[in-house]
């Protein structure tokens, strides 16, 4: 069985990627917060994105931040999670996708050691999968940073990543743009998914709660009920390849 190592960069990375593993917790029967498995757990193809520690599924992931605060969030709700599997900076980027594109190689450095670390405990690592917003300066400069760097070291992984685009079409005195640099800082970031990743969906914060409103008959939808949409898109996505009666062979490549 392949495995694939998450990325999850930045405040809406880390949100959407907690909750991706929320719903693959639910889906393999394995305890959210300690990790173990449930009574009537089956643990088929979970190694896809665990790890197995001592009996114990532990997330896959690294989650990274440039600054503290979404980290420490996680690590209050989710104790399963080694803390070498958390990388964060101090100051943030100020929405800034230059800071995070140029400014944050010390961190990039530190996140690709431990990403190495994980690949070399994998029997058959395929992929590395990304979840970071474009609004802001870590999940569009620092999270396309990786990409770069990831694509220059590791030629043969397969990159796919679940980018959240902000509706950039609409007027910022709504206050429905985290920032004024939304616009700028995903204009940049596609350029570097364009030349570096493989597996790349659009989709929009906007998108997201419409299906909320219309299909779920949501009134006013929360950030978690469209992270849930999110995450329930991107495990059905690799259901293929963690569930019994798929092909062996059924890869992201596929």
């Amino acid at each position: 069985m392949k495995e694939i190592v998450q990325i999850q960069v930045g405040r809406c990375g880390n949100r959407i990627g907690s909750a991706f593993y929320d719903a693959l917790c639910e889906e393999h029967a394995i305890d959210k917060f300690t990790g173990g498995l449930l009574d009537d757990a089956s643990n088929t193809n979970t190694n896809v994105f665990f790890r197995d520690i001592q009996g114990r599924y532990v997330p896959r992931a690294l989650l990274v931040d440039t600054e503290p605060a979404t980290l420490d969030n996680i690590k209050c709700s989710r104790q399963g999670i080694p803390p070498d599997q958390f990388v964060a900076g101090k100051w943030g980027t100020g929405s800034n996708y230059g800071k995070g594109f140029y400014e944050c190689c010390e961190l990039r450095d530190q996140t690709i050691d431990l990403l190495r670390k994980l690949l070399e405990e994998c029997d058959n690592p395929e992929a590395v999968q990304f979840t970071h917003g474009l609004s802001g300066g870590t999940g569009s400069g620092f999270g396309t940073l990786l990409l770069s760097t990831i694509t220059d070291l590791f030629p043969n992984l397969l990159l796919a990543t679940f980018p959240i685009f902000p509706d950039c079409h609409e007027d910022t005195t709504k206050g429905r743009l985290e920032s004024a640099t939304a616009a700028y800082n995903t204009v940049l970031a596609c350029q570097q998914l364009i030349n570096y990743a493989h597996f790349t969906p659009v989709v929009v914060n906007d998108a997201l709660m419409s299906i909320a409103q219309k299909k779920l008959r949501i009134k006013r939808p929360t950030l978690a009920q469209c992270n849930a949409i999110m995450a329930a898109t991107m495990a059905d996505s690799t259901s293929v390849f963690r569930f019994p009666g798929c092909n062996p062979s059924t890869s992201y490549r596929k």
